[in-house]
């Protein structure tokens, strides 16, 4: 990608975790994510704290293992195999306590937004370069997420 691209991520997380901080969140973030909305071609940040996290996987907890159940109880183990339990972290970045943080909007040369595979591994690198910067806003006694929209 280009070092333009580049530069314009890292600033992006600059102002998020500035932002973070601003909004009284500073020390209570455990996941932080790069979004690529494909719709509108926008780049943002997301944030979110651990009690947000907790109580939304305990909602898709609940949802889940009804649903499981119901395959099980009917002998349908193809679909039971699409209610896995989830990873203990609610990955869902529109679930999250901050969404839409600083963005960027992308200029799309057509209406289809289809970001070439190099796009989305410049997000994981400026991910991977400001992770001390990031973790600065984070929970210091929590395992921190820090994650990235994907092409798919």
């Amino acid at each position: 990608m280009s070092d333009y691209l580049d530069c314009r991520i890292d600033q992006l997380i600059a102002d998020a975790v500035k932002e973070i901080s601003s909004k009284g969140f500073f020390g209570k973030i455990v996941t932080l994510a790069l979004y690529f909305d494909h719709e509108v071609a926008v780049l943002s940040v997301c944030a979110d704290t651990l009690e947000n996290s907790q109580a939304k996987q305990k909602q898709s907890r609940i949802w889940s293992h009804r649903h499981l159940s119901a395959a099980i109880n009917v002998g349908d183990l193809e679909k039971a195999t699409l209610f896995n339990h989830n990873v203990g972290r609610s990955v869902s970045l529109g679930d999250f306590t901050l969404r839409g943080l600083p963005a960027y909007e992308l200029e799309p040369d057509d209406e289809h937004v289809e970001m070439l595979p190099s796009f989305f591994v410049s997000l994981a690198q400026s991910l991977q370069r400001n992770t001390e910067f990031c973790l600065s806003v984070c929970d210091p006694k929590q395992p921190i997420v820090l994650a990235c929209s994907t092409a798919s």
